[in-house]
């Protein structure tokens, strides 16, 4: 009913991986693949050697890619990746004006309620209003650690040695 109401009719949606990049990469593919015929989408894998290939001008489709936030902070992944200097802009993927408008308010108020207020409209444009990306699952990460020191694994994929996260006994 949902790809009826969509006007999908059938049309080839291209889902390019490379075969390693990501834990089980192509298997996760693989059953995402048939997931989405299961419910009538009309999805091709398309496995290819190199970061070139997968985001070459080749019309919209799907890809992976890891959205990273590299300090917690929304500049540090919503903007930085989907903002006009990301990639998604650069190639003419996706582009919205009122999301680069906030992302310029975001990148230089220090108000925590104007930095708040203007990160919740850039994800409801991000979203709901104007779909950039679509997260398909979050890659597990699993870790495993000696008894004789204490660490704790951050909620993200950076592991932290730093002195106040690691303390030998």
């Amino acid at each position: 009913a949902l790809l009826k109401e969509a006007n999908y009719g059938g049309e080839e949606i291209v889902y390019r991986v490379l075969s390693n990049y990501y834990t089980l990469e192509l298997s996760t593919a693989q059953v995402l693949l048939q997931m989405w015929k299961d419910v009538g989408l009309n999805v091709k894998l398309d496995v290819k050697e190199n970061w070139s290939q997968i985001e070459e001008d080749s019309g919209r489709g799907i890809h992976n890619a890891s959205n990273t936030a590299v300090y917690p902070d929304p500049v540090s992944q919503l903007w930085r990746r989907y903002g006009p200097n990301g990639g998604m802009q650069r190639r003419g993927e996706w582009s919205n004006e009122e999301f680069n408008a906030l992302g310029h308010i975001l990148e230089t108020s220090t108000d925590m309620k104007v930095r708040r207020d203007t990160f919740q409209k850039m994800l409801e444009i991000f979203q709901f209003t104007d779909p950039a990306a679509t997260p398909l699952y979050e890659l597990p990460m699993f870790y495993g650690k000696r008894d004789d020191f204490e660490w704790r694994a951050l909620s993200y994929e950076y592991m932290s040695l730093r002195a106040d996260n690691l303390k030998f006994k």
